[in-house]
């Protein structure tokens, strides 16, 4: 599924200054971070309607995939607060289970591709 690329720049923006505030980085900081996450590839290839999520919550989770970066869990072990979870499958791209609501909500307030 394809979005706008202006409005694709737009949301990107209002995505790196919420990231900068959350998480203290300068904004060339989260610049970089944006543009290195898991997040902006699955935005950008439009997969699962990721473009309709809204601005907040790509934010935490580009501000969640840096925390995991830099607090990654040992082999074999949990990080402490986190529990393991199933994944499930949407358009071939593993989605944690507690997001699938989340990711079929989003596919469905997308307009279907032509």
């Amino acid at each position: 599924m394809n979005a706008n690329p202006i409005l694709l720049q737009q949301k990107y923006a209002r995505i790196i200054e919420l990231l900068a505030r959350r998480t203290g980085l300068s904004g060339k900081q989260a610049l970089d971070q944006f543009y290195r996450s898991k997040t902006f590839e699955l935005i950008s290839e439009g997969v699962a309607g990721m473009h309709c999520f809204s601005d907040e919550y790509l934010a935490e989770e580009v501000a969640r995939e840096i925390r995991h970066r830099l607090h990654p869990a040992k082999k074999g072990k949990r990080a402490t607060g986190q529990t393991r979870l199933r994944q499930i499958r949407i358009e071939g791209v593993a989605v944690p289970k507690r997001a699938r609501a989340r990711v079929i909500a989003g596919m469905a307030a997308c307009p279907a591709p032509r």
